[in-house]
């Protein structure tokens, strides 16, 4: 879909410098404020090396013909957070590391991860969350280390919610 960048962007402001935005947090005195706008391109560039992101509707059109897939497969995906997916400018976007392409369908610690984060981050801060490096992943994007260690990723996850509670 997208085509591969040689690296992800890099952060200047620490490992939440994406978590800048969405949601109704106080901003700290002189912080700078990116909008929706703003993290959405730093949003293709993240996941770029992960695959980029799906339109939702990409996404059930993947599945067409899957048997076992109906025209609702994907929004009961994201009523019972087994995937990351975030709204901008009227479309729905989903991050394409969370499937897995020979079974189309997301991996399962994909949604593991996201009951981790909700309730504490909203969904462009779950999105966020996985294209950021992570301290707990010895500064791994959980995005890039979700299929070779799903467990250390869930932590991750786990210690984030923590910090943020």
């Amino acid at each position: 879909m997208n085509q591969m960048m040689s690296q992800p962007i890099a952060s200047t402001r620490g490992t939440r410098a994406f978590l800048t935005e969405p949601s109704a947090r106080a901003q700290a005195p002189g912080s700078r404020k990116l909008g929706r706008d703003e993290l959405f391109l730093q949003m293709l560039d993240a996941y770029r090396i992960s695959g980029g992101l799906f339109r939702g509707a990409d996404v059930n059109t993947l599945l067409e013909g899957r048997g076992r897939h109906s025209a609702g497969t994907v929004d009961s995906w994201k009523d019972k957070n087994e995937v990351i997916f975030f709204d901008w400018q009227c479309l729905t976007w989903m991050p394409r590391f969370q499937f897995d392409m020979a079974a189309k369908a997301p991996w399962t610690a994909v949604g593991l991860v996201a009951i981790e984060l909700a309730g504490v981050f909203d969904n462009w801060e779950m999105a966020l969350w996985f294209a950021q490096p992570s301290a707990v992943l010895e500064g791994r994007l959980p995005a890039d280390a979700l299929r070779s260690d799903p467990d250390q990723v869930i932590q991750a996850a786990r210690h984030d919610r923590q910090l943020v509670t």
